[in-house]
């Protein structure tokens, strides 16, 4: 069965734009990531235009996408939109004829231990507001993902790369020793780091 994207264009006042990022963010944020059906979603910021934004969310089936709609995280949002003058332009619901992702030749995964679990909120903040964009400013990186477990004391980053090499040049750099060593080892201690090949 195909997927099915939702798409929607919207026009808003450009004074209200930090607003509306916040408001949004808080509003659906992690809610439509713990929705039943859900793949992801794109939220395009037009540069070309100022006040349109447009929104592309995918998901299993279209009825998965409707119990959203119709329910109180997507509630929420319509009020965020009420109160900062949103107006919705058009909207279309399609079938997915194909999806592409870039080829990955190399998935590195760093095994570290937690050394202090009453500091996991600032391991936390670190990983949102520095490691993981900084992660991905990274040229050759496909993806990453960070996990971690509280009954056993570890965090886990897991990077998907478009080659060894160039994996191991990023690894090999002072950048990766100030920004990424350097910082994680204030609330970790390395554990291991499994080289794999994906499978595809």
């Amino acid at each position: 069965m195909p997927l099915y994207s939702r798409y929607t264009s919207f026009r808003y006042d450009p004074a209200v734009d930090k607003q509306l990022t916040t408001a949004w963010d808080s509003a659906v944020g992690t809610a439509i990531t713990r929705q039943p059906g859900f793949v992801g979603a794109q939220q395009l910021v037009s540069l070309e235009t100022p006040g349109v934004r447009r929104s592309v969310t995918t998901w299993r089936e279209k009825e998965d996408f409707e119990r959203f709609y119709h329910g109180p995280d997507h509630a929420v949002l319509n009020q965020v939109f009420a109160d900062l003058g949103v107006a919705i332009t058009e909207r279309d619901g399609a079938e997915v004829l194909w999806r592409r992702t870039p080829d990955v030749a190399e998935v590195r995964i760093v095994r570290t231990r937690i050394n202090d679990l009453s500091r996991l909120p600032e391991l936390e903040r670190l990983w949102h507001e520095h490691l993981a964009p900084f992660f991905r400013s990274q040229r050759g990186l496909r993806e990453v993902e960070a996990a971690v477990s509280e009954a056993e004391s570890s965090f886990v980053i897991i990077l998907h790369w478009e080659s060894k090499e160039v994996a191991d040049r990023f690894v090999a750099s002072a950048e990766h020793e100030e920004q990424v060593s350097v910082p994680l080892r204030a609330f970790t201690t390395k554990v291991g780091r499994d080289d794999l090949r994906p499978l595809g």
